[in-house]
Parts: structure tokens; sequence; C-alpha cells
């Protein structure tokens, strides 16, 4: 699950895993990932364009230009390469304004099995090491 609390985790300097601190463990780390995004609120016709922050599996984080409330159910697309998107749905779980707009926090929701997997390939491919490292720390 993507929970924020209000604390920054630390940034390993070498890749863009983010290593959770002590309150903040996840099985499969959020990954820094600077891509487009697709989103629509429940009751909108039309999809907006931001980018990624950062994502997991059970969640993204995305910088916005309009801010969204507590618990707005969302439909995304987002696009792990320029060939390969997932679609997902999500609720707003913390918003918070920044200088370039907003960070939006999603939780997703009825995750399916093929969606899944595309983030874990994703996720897995462009950062193998990382996520071993993370996976075997203080063996």
């Amino acid at each position: 699950m993507f929970f924020y609390d209000g604390k920054t985790a630390k940034q390993d300097a070498v890749s863009h895993i983010e290593i959770p601190t002590s309150h903040d463990r996840r099985y499969l780390p959020r990954w820094s990932i600077k891509n487009r995004i697709l989103y629509r609120k429940q009751d909108d016709v039309l999809y907006q364009e931001c980018t990624t922050k950062d994502l997991n599996c059970g969640g993204v984080c995305f910088h916005c230009p309009e801010d969204l409330t507590l618990h707005q159910e969302v439909s995304l697309t987002i696009f792990l390469t320029e060939d390969v998107a997932v679609h997902l749905q999500g609720t707003t779980t913390w918003h918070q304004t920044t200088e370039r707009g907003h960070l939006i926090g999603i939780r997703f929701h009825h995750v399916s099995k093929k969606a899944n997997n595309l983030l874990l390939e994703h996720a897995f491919e462009s950062r193998q090491q990382e996520l071993q490292k993370h996976w075997f720390e203080g063996w």
C-alpha cells in the first residue's frame, strides 16, 4: 500500500529507489519515476496530463496543477514507457501544496494481475540491483 505520513524517506544517492525509513517499511519500495500520467476525476469527462514523482504496486505520487480532495476517486493511465501504459483506479489518500503546484498521493484499488505484473516487470527490469539490495538488506 502507498501511505504518506508527512515524513520524508531517505534517498539512496546512487539509485532512484527510495530507501524507507524505519517507520515506512515496504516489501516493494517506491521508485522515482518522472513519467507521463493521465488522470480523470470520477465525475469528469476529460483526462488531465501530469508527471509522476514516484510509484509502487500500491500507489503513485504525482505533480498536479490542481488540488484533489481526500478520498477523490480517479481513473489513471500511467505510462511506464512511451509504448507501455497501465490503467488503474485509485483514491486520493493525501495532498500537499508545493512550489510546482500540488503533490497528490493515490492508493490503487482493484489492481488486476496483468497491471500488477506490468508494474513489477517495469520496476524489476529498470531497477533490478536496487530492488535486490532492498529485499536482502541486513541479511
